[in-house]
């Protein structure tokens, strides 16, 4: 399948002549979308994607249906510990990976195992070595989660809150060192 996620495509709609009607599916005069002039997506490439995508969310949306109380994990440097502690974790704070020094995430996010949770943080390149804290909660603690779906083992890929998570919904569960 072509990636249509790079730009718009657009699909030029044509009549369709005496050299492409058959008689029975294609009459002529009728209207048909072309693929796009672009990329040479077609519209049924288009469709095939979203359908994958609804049914990855729908994989995510079952499975968190069944379980609200699935434990997620946090990773956060541990110099960030005392205001975890105080505060929670509190979105729009300064990223420790990925980002420019003046971006803040309007989120907190989590994975919903120890490993992944540290695969989307600690173990980025950019992230800081040193000293890492984990904490947990539970998904029925999150206010609004939002899912972002992958097409894989359990359809996951990480749970994001634009809301504070109060330290009444967190528990330290341990540290480990990047070097």
């Amino acid at each position: 399948m072509t990636d249509t996620t790079a730009h718009q495509c657009a699909y030029p709609e044509v009549k369709v002549g005496h050299d492409l009607a058959d008689g029975e599916l294609l009459k002529v005069g009728d209207r048909i979308l072309v693929p796009c002039p672009d990329c040479g997506a077609t519209p049924r490439d288009e469709l095939d994607w979203c359908t994958g995508t609804i049914e990855q969310t729908e994989k995510a949306f079952t499975r968190l249906a069944l379980d609200r109380g699935m434990s997620l994990y946090h990773w956060s440097p541990t110099k960030n510990r005392g205001g975890i502690i105080r505060r929670g974790l509190v979105p729009h704070r300064r990223p420790t990976t990925h980002a420019t020094p003046s971006w803040r995430a309007p989120y907190v996010c989590f994975g919903d195992t120890v490993a992944w949770a540290w695969a989307l943080s600690g173990a980025q390149r950019s992230a800081p070595a040193g000293s890492w804290d984990l904490w947990e909660t539970r998904m029925g603690d999150l206010t609004e989660p939002r899912i972002l779906p992958v097409d894989d083992v359990n359809g996951i890929h990480e749970i994001r809150t634009e809301h504070r998570v109060y330290k009444r919904h967190l528990w330290y569960v341990g540290t480990r060192v990047k070097s």
